[in-house]
């Protein structure tokens, strides 16, 4: 009985050291998925931010252009009920 008490003593750092060993993996797995996952949304971010201020430019001139178009309709239809 001693032996085995002894086996089972002198064994269990090896299995820690087994298990340790499987944590690490997966853990490192785990980092290797995260780093990929943050690095694709950086590249998202950067895009988007590299373009913010020409996508804002083309909208505020769409939106001047869509202001001028109405005024000049009201306009047009102001004229066009003035001359029947």
């Amino acid at each position: 009985m001693a032996i085995v008490t002894k086996t089972e003593i002198k064994s269990q750092p090896e299995t820690d050291k087994v298990q340790n060993e499987v944590d690490l993996k997966t853990v490192n797995t785990e980092l290797d998925e995260l780093k990929t996952a943050n690095l694709e949304f950086h590249k998202q971010c950067d895009y988007t931010l590299a373009n913010f201020d020409d996508r804002q430019a083309a909208r505020d001139s769409e939106i001047h252009s869509l202001k001028e178009s109405v005024a000049l309709l009201k306009g047009q239809m102001f004229h066009a009920a003035k001359n029947r």
